[in-house]
């Protein structure tokens, strides 16, 4: 293991630790570098999720960026942490909680891509 290693798997131990606490199945922090952002993914989604489209997270969504957009947008992170649970709830505190100590910690552009879980059907669907 380099430093360089080591070093990027010190910056998220703290996030790490905080969405383990919390109930996550399991917590991996992962480098821009090693995301693919190609639009063949929008295929995945349509022909491959009963809920595309329906709700306003999803990221592929019609009037979602397109995959050159979340590119740039996305350019100017080094990385994050990825969680794993079986429940969008608990998915969604753990990231929020997450996003706010990140906040804290001066990472002020910190920000929580999980699912939302506000509605018991989403807005988006219903209007």
């Amino acid at each position: 293991m380099t430093n360089n290693t080591a070093d990027y798997k010190e910056k998220y131990k703290k996030y790490i630790e905080i969405a383990q606490q919390m109930g996550a199945t399991d917590a991996v922090p992962f480098r821009l570098s090693d995301i693919c952002f190609d639009s063949r993914t929008l295929l995945k989604c349509m022909f491959g999720c009963p809920d595309w489209g329906k709700n306003h997270t999803c990221p592929s969504r019609p009037g979602s960026p397109t995959m050159n957009e979340y590119r740039e947008m996305f350019s100017r992170y080094s990385g994050g942490v990825i969680i794993h649970t079986h429940d969008k709830r608990t998915s969604q505190r753990i990231s929020f909680e997450i996003e706010k100590e990140a906040f804290l910690d001066g990472y002020y552009f910190a920000i929580s891509l999980s699912d939302c879980s506000l509605c018991s059907t989403c807005a988006a669907v219903t209007g």
